[in-house]
């Protein structure tokens, strides 16, 4: 056993690290070495205690995370994902991964459930993986820089520790279906959401490491509950809970964030009193054609972007310069003009009505956050 576990550490640092641009070559060596596992070790297939008690817990923990990092995103703003969202590249994107997590799990778990007494075992397949998951994300950064050092030791090496401990911890009280739950919500979810929030490397870092200990310390509660409680719901019934509340969720982040043809933004400033508001939101229809640009005409709210700010005014005059459309604006509650001209290019479209107030929260929360 000792020996299996030196020859997987050595595996991960020597070669798996040296094919890490291929994701693939690394998700079959954990294959070959998860079947192997199964076939010294086996699988324990009695249901564990309380299993359905922690699937329920990391699945209400994992949804809890995405809904409040996705609504801290109308805050924070949100970037786009640089995956393609087609079917076939998200099936290409995530397979080689799911491979990866699925095989690592069960390796996890035929050597923890066969050694479950033998700490040291515990922690050298605990290290194994995470000696892999840091060698292999590690030429991310450039490690002649002092500040990209700390970022690998506080994103990559802080986070990969705490995830695996807890991994491992939920494989020593469970099985590997939680720890794949986890991993898969967490891991493979920025292959299939056109957007994700925008933390801020060290807020990301912190919840990377925060988030797995509060975790694994309700894990540790549910065990040091003198009465078992039967759950009063399967696991089931928390998704038909859950998932159409994720659903509205991301429905209301994409219109936020500009993924479908219209999308929201709340005004922030009086600039288009009495006929918009501060704390409305007004619904926009998104122009990217020339054809939409020089279909604007006078008199049309206009929604564009200058010096980095998303502004929305009136339209007070277009014209043509070498072949592309020019726009002045002035906003209704302005006395003068805007001064500068807006190029088609600035454009994201135009405001076609508004909803009175439901913005004004997050108005106010960005305005107290920003100062």
């Amino acid at each position: 056993m000792q020996l299996l576990i030196a020859v997987m550490i050595l595996f991960n640092i020597f070669v798996l690290n040296t094919y890490q641009m291929n994701p693939w070559y690394s998700a079959l060596a954990w294959l070959a070495l998860g079947i192997v596992a199964y076939f010294l070790f086996g699988l324990r297939n009695r249901v564990p205690a309380k299993f359905v008690d922690i699937m329920q817990l990391v699945f209400i923990y994992c949804m809890g995370y995405e809904l409040i990092t996705y609504l801290s995103g109308l805050i924070l703003g949100f970037v786009r994902s640089p995956y393609s969202m087609q079917i076939t590249m998200i099936i290409k994107n995530i397979a080689p991964f799911l491979v990866m997590i699925v095989a690592q799990e069960v390796l996890r778990f035929a050597v923890i459930s066969r050694y479950k007494k033998d700490k040291w075992v515990i922690v050298s397949i605990t290290l194994a993986i995470i000696l892999f998951e840091v060698f292999y994300g590690i030429g991310a950064y450039d490690l002649s820089s002092a500040s990209e050092i700390v970022k690998m030791l506080t994103i990559l090496v802080g986070g990969t520790i705490t995830k695996n401990c807890l991994c491992s911890y939920l494989v020593y009280r469970a099985d590997y279906k939680p720890s794949i739950l986890y991993r898969c919500i967490f891991e493979l979810i920025i292959y299939v959401v056109p957007i994700y929030p925008n933390l801020g490397e060290y807020i990301e870092a912190m919840v990377a490491m925060i988030f797995p200990v509060l975790l694994m310390v309700s894990i540790i509660a549910l065990f040091e509950k003198k009465q078992y409680r039967k759950p009063k719901k399967n696991l089931w019934e928390m998704l038909i809970l859950w998932v159409p509340a994720i659903v509205v969720m991301l429905f209301i982040v994409a219109l936020q964030t500009g993924v479908f043809k219209y999308r929201t933004m709340a005004i922030g400033s009086q600039s288009m009193y009495p006929n918009i508001s501060k704390g409305d939101v007004v619904v926009i229809e998104q122009y990217n054609t020339d054809e939409e640009y020089r279909s604007i005409v006078e008199g049309e709210v206009l929604v564009f972007k200058h010096d980095g700010i998303i502004i929305v005014h009136r339209v007070t005059k277009v014209s043509e310069r070498d072949g592309r459309l020019v726009f002045n604006t002035k906003g209704d509650n302005n006395n003068t003009a805007d001064s500068y001209d807006i190029d088609q290019s600035q454009v994201i479209g135009v405001a076609r009505f508004k909803i009175p107030f439901i913005g004004a929260p997050s108005v106010w929360l960005s305005e107290t956050i920003n100062g």
